[in-house]
């Protein structure tokens, strides 16, 4: 009589290092994807905080009549990527940061002037970088009477 348990054998150690190959590679690919959300969450932390940063420098420090004379020859303002840094922004005066055009593509923070009289109404639009194309948005009211 033959045995019939060594065919049997040689089927299932292929078929065990097969599966196991598949669970490490899933777990590779599991353990990248949460490296890439790690990252991702962590620039838009970033963003987030230069944008907010932004906006309290226009609330709080920014005066009516510098930001008056910045909109003189344009509508719209932008805040390059080279001077989107945290201690650039909180150091310097806003309105020195403030650009008529874009340098890069990449990303900007854009300031949009709203027509009303005595208040600037600014309309606060950021590009992020990388990740995706969506623009965060928020408006802002500087009034002439409390400066």
């Amino acid at each position: 009589m033959l045995n019939k348990n060594k065919g049997l054998v040689l089927i299932e150690i292929p078929l065990v290092i097969a599966v196991l190959c598949i669970l490490f590679f899933i777990s590779i690919k599991c353990y990248d994807n949460a490296k890439k959300v790690l990252v991702y969450r962590e620039e838009m932390r970033k963003e987030t905080v230069i944008f907010k940063s932004v906006k309290k420098e226009l609330l709080y420090n920014a005066e009516y009549n510098k930001l008056l004379a910045a909109f003189k020859d344009s509508e719209n303002l932008y805040i390059n990527s080279e001077n989107l840094d945290i201690n650039r922004i909180i150091s310097n005066n806003i309105t020195d940061l403030l650009d008529t055009s874009v340098n890069s593509s990449d990303k900007y923070i854009k300031i949009q002037k709203l027509n009303s009289e005595n208040t600037i109404k600014l309309k606060l639009e950021q590009k992020v970088s990388k990740f995706d194309s969506n623009m965060v948005s928020e408006e802002v009211c500087i009034s002439r009477n409390v400066r």
